[in-house]
């Protein structure tokens, strides 16, 4: 398993639609679907930072993942510029393989 993770931080005005764009029922989960190698996306808020997210996505490979990028580049673009304005923050935590 191939895991991605971000760190995301937003604002009270931006909260609840950034929520939903990156939580399970948003444009972005609905495009990795598409992909019989997604694994799902997991997004989790702070508890003790405001506006802090954590999100998780989990692909069967790296070679998978990079494949979907490339095959639905210009999706990805046209969400990711959508979706820019919603965060004041993005960092790529890094990337993990799955021990089992």
């Amino acid at each position: 398993m191939y895991i991605i993770t971000w760190k995301y931080v937003t604002n009270h005005r931006n909260a609840q639609q950034f929520e939903f764009a990156y939580g399970s029922s948003g444009d972005w989960c609905a495009l990795f679907k598409q992909s019989g190698h997604h694994r799902g996306s997991y997004l989790y808020k702070s508890d003790t930072t405001a506006y802090t997210y954590f999100l998780i996505d989990m692909w069967d490979t790296a070679e998978h993942y990079e494949k979907f990028k490339k095959q639905h580049k210009t999706k990805w673009e046209e969400l990711d510029t959508h979706f820019r304005d919603l965060y004041d923050q993005e960092e790529k935590i890094g990337t993990f393989l799955s021990l089992d």
